[in-house]
């Protein structure tokens, strides 16, 4: 069954939070809604799980209207597996009675039930055992087990890697989305990390201000984003103003070739930093280093242009000092070329 959000919208005290939200997310599939903190995406998963009522708009699921104006369905009757930031793991509850709390089977069931995915999630035989003993990692595990215990129609993940540190986050989250995989309920996990979105998700939903900037396939977003806000929403992006001409953006660092579209002469050229290549030539430089530093396997520097002090762009790279005088190019299909927002030529 489908979860169908259809022109949500919701204001608070007379300011529009949500404006005309619509997009579903399938059976099997996991849809990431990124945004920045204020962007409206707490308030659109309390409305899905029915803590918050629509002002316009409808949300169905599996074909059934849970909400719309004027009804909407208990929160209790929605089936939903909810995973929240801080794991809200019940504190004078042991791990068996917190896994076990929305389960409605008789009492060995139920005790199957709880030691079946306390051994799934890595934590067989720590039933008595309570929140507070339990390090980050295992209470998101905990929480984790709570929610797909009772087998959910439907399940909300609500920044539940934020509070993680980095080493433990990537194997926590990479082993959730495993198991939630394998429930093949329809996911939706809130954050405001630009790496969950890319790394976790089929599809990613960008909300800006309370809209809908754009929703596809992460690849799809990061390649060929319908603005600046949406390619900026994942991950760094170099922009500098360009004048068209003949099929070629002139800029302050040089002219590059670029896929045209007629009708423009002035534009925003963007582009990700590892989609600059320095070439090989140096008489004419285009760049100057301005400083440099190791990022993981690769190097990252700070560009300006050879001929003034500014803008500043940003490379990654193979290893660069500062002062180093570089040519940079950019292959046609990697030139974003966006005019007020509203892009013109990307790939």
């Amino acid at each position: 069954m489908s979860l169908v959000l259809e022109n949500i919208g919701k204001s608070l005290g007379g300011r529009p939070i949500l404006t005309d939200i619509s997009f579903t997310v399938e059976p099997h599939e996991v849809v990431a809604l990124l945004g920045a903190s204020g962007s409206g995406k707490s308030t659109l998963l309390r409305l899905i799980a029915g803590l918050e009522t629509v002002d316009s708009g409808e949300i169905r699921f599996g074909g059934a209207s849970w909400s719309r104006p004027g009804f909407t369905r208990a929160p209790e009757l929605r089936k939903i597996g909810f995973v929240f930031q801080d794991f809200a793991l019940f504190p004078v509850m042991n791990l068996a009675r917190n896994v076990g709390f929305g389960l409605d089977t008789n009492a060995l069931a139920q005790e199957r039930t709880i030691a079946a995915w306390l051994e799934r999630v890595g934590l067989a035989g720590r039933e008595k055992e309570l929140p507070h003993r339990l390090s980050g990692g295992e209470q998101q595990r905990a929480a984790l087990a709570r929610a797909l215990a009772p087998n959910p129609a439907l399940i909300l993940l609500d920044e539940a890697f934020s509070n993680l540190d980095p080493a433990l986050r990537w194997r926590l989250r990479n082993q959730t989305l495993q198991i939630i995989r394998e429930t093949g309920a329809p996911t939706l996990l809130v954050t405001h990390d630009r790496e969950d979105a890319l790394i976790a998700a089929d599809r990613v939903a960008i909300l800006q201000s309370g809209r809908l900037v754009q929703i596809g396939s992460p690849a799809e977003i990061y390649d060929r984003p319908n603005s600046l806000a949406a390619a900026y929403a994942l991950g760094p992006v170099n922009e500098v103003e360009a004048r068209l001409l003949n099929g070629r953006a002139e800029t302050a660092f040089g002219s590059f070739p670029v896929i045209q579209t007629t009708g423009y002469d002035r534009a925003i050229l963007a582009v990700r930093p590892e989609h600059l290549q320095i070439t090989a030539s140096v008489e004419n430089a285009s760049c100057i280093v301005v400083r440099s530093h190791r990022q993981g396997g690769n190097w990252h520097a700070t560009l300006r242009p050879a001929t003034q002090s500014g803008p500043y762009w940003s490379l990654t790279g193979p290893k660069m000092a500062p002062n180093d005088a570089i040519s940079v190019a950019i292959k046609p299909e990697n030139v974003m070329i966006f005019a007020s927002e509203s892009p013109i030529s990307t790939r």
